[in-house]
C-alpha cells in the first residue's frame, strides 16, 4: 500500500471511530433531518479529480504548488487536503450525473485566476492560436479565455476501505474524448426490456495512459466497467443526482482553471442534455 493510501486509510479509520452512532442516535437524527445544515449550493462544493500532466504545477518539485507523490498520469483529488492517486491501478468511480460548463479565466501570462462559469460558450468568444500552436477561445473585450469542461459527478470508492467520497471527474481539452467514450460504455447497459440503465448501475475503473497525436503527447484516461454497484452506492448516486437537479450542490469550478490545458477542442454542438444522467 502506498504512503498516500495508508494516510487515507488512517484518516477514514479515525473518522469511523469518532462517528460510531447507535440506532437510537440515527432515529433522533431522522426527526431532525437537515436542521442547521446549509442547503445553499455555494456551501456544498464538490471537489474534483483530474489527471495530472507533465507540465502540471503539482508535478514540479521546484514549484510552490508541488504535491508529494504527484507525477504525470496520477490523479489529483483536489480538496483542502489534496490526495494523489496513482494512475495504475487508478481509481474506482460510481457515476451520478454529467454537467457541461464553460469556465472563464485569466491566462497565466496575466496572472491567472478564475473569472466565472457559463452554461454555454460566450457568444463573443473567438478561436485563436498561440505561437506554440495551442488553440484557445478568447473573449477579446476582456482578454480572458474560456474552455469547455465536462464534470462527471459521482463517488470515488477508495480501494483501501471502500468508503465512497463525493467528487466529480473533470475533463477538458482532449479529455472530452475520454469522457465521451465513457458515456458510450454506459449506453451499452440495458435492462432485459431494452431500457437504458441509470449511470450508477456500474462502478468503473479509471486508469491513466499516455496518448499522442500530431500536436503532441499527454496523459489521458482509460475507463472500463469494474463491477455492479451496491445498493448503498446506488442510493448515494441517486441522492447526488437529486441534489444537483434541485440546485443544492455544485463542483469546485474555481479550482479547475489552474489546470494545464491540453489543446482546446472547438465546440461540437453536443446533442446530449447535460442535466440528464448520461447512460
Amino acid at each position: 500500500m502506498s504512503l498516500e493510501n495508508r494516510e487515507l486509510a488512517l484518516q477514514n479509520s479515525a473518522l469511523q471511530n469518532a462517528l460510531t452512532f447507535s440506532e437510537d442516535d440515527f432515529a433522533e437524527f431522522e426527526n431532525d433531518a437537515g436542521k442547521g445544515v446549509s442547503q445553499r449550493p455555494e456551501d456544498n462544493i464538490i471537489p474534483t479529480i483530474r489527471v495530472l500532466q507533465a507540465n502540471s504545477p503539482e508535478c514540479s518539485a521546484q514549484g510552490q504548488r508541488f504535491i508529494m507523490g504527484a507525477e504525470p498520469g496520477a490523479y489529483l483529488f483536489k480538496s483542502a487536503h489534496p490526495i494523489v492517486i496513482k494512475g495504475d491501478p487508478g481509481l474506482v468511480f460510481v457515476p451520478s450525473i454529467l454537467d457541461l460548463k464553460w469556465l472563464e479565466f485569466n491566462p497565466r501570462a496575466r496572472g491567472g485566476g478564475f473569472v466565472g462559469s457559463h452554461k454555454d460558450k460566450p457568444s463573443d468568444a473567438v478561436l485563436r492560436e498561440d505561437d506554440n500552436g495551442r488553440k484557445f477561445w478568447l473573449r477579446p473585450s476582456s482578454k480572458t479565455e474560456v474552455a469547455e469542461f465536462r464534470f462527471r459527478y459521482g463517488f470515488w470508492v477508495p480501494d483501501v476501505d471502500g468508503m465512497p467520497v463525493a467528487c466529480a471527474m473533470s475533463f477538458t481539452g482532449t479529455g472530452h474524448t475520454d469522457c465521451r467514450a465513457w458515456e458510450s460504455l454506459m449506453n451499452q447497459l440495458l435492462t432485459p426490456g431494452g431500457a437504458k440503465c441509470p449511470a450508477w448501475a456500474a462502478a468503473y475503473r479509471i486508469t491513466s495512459r499516455g496518448k499522442t497525436n500530431a500536436k503532441g503527447q499527454w496523459m489521458g484516461s482509460d475507463i472500463q466497467r469494474e463491477r455492479k454497484t451496491t445498493p448503498a452506492e446506488r442510493n448515494l448516486a441517486r441522492a447526488m443526482y437529486d441534489a444537483f437537479i434541485e440546485g443544492k450542490a455544485r463542483v469546485d469550478e474555481a479550482g479547475e482553471v489552474d489546470a494545464e490545458f491540453t489543446e482546446v477542442i472547438p465546440s461540437r454542438g453536443f446533442s446530449e442534455d447535460p442535466h440528464q444522467p448520461a447512460f
